[in-house]
């Protein structure tokens, strides 16, 4: 029981300083409510904040094909690779090819 108490405190703390780091980077973002757009959004988001970009692809990448392996039994390294490489889209198609194979 006081291990569930603690993962839920750490999860609730990460994502509070999650929240706060976002609402940070928004809030500091030099852009004049006359000409605020979506497009200038995330025109200067990708300018200014490209490294937690591709920070935040590359976890989400690799959630995705710890999911993949685990519900699907799926090679963690292959799909990590092809996840990667190509998008989390991709192992749809791996997914299916497998259940096909199973199936016959």
């Amino acid at each position: 029981m006081e291990k569930n108490y603690k993962d839920k405190v750490l999860s609730s703390a990460i994502t509070l300083i999650t929240i706060v780091m976002l609402l940070y980077g928004f809030s500091v973002l030099e852009i004049s409510e006359e000409n605020f757009s979506f497009k200038t959004l995330l025109f200067n988001l990708q300018h200014d904040y490209l490294d937690f970009i591709t920070i935040f692809y590359i976890f989400i990448c690799l959630q995705i094909s710890g999911y993949v392996e685990i519900k699907y039994e799926q090679d963690y390294i292959m799909a990590s690779i092809v996840c990667l490489l190509f998008t989390p889209l991709a192992l749809l198609f791996i997914v299916k090819n497998k259940s096909k194979k199973n199936d016959d």
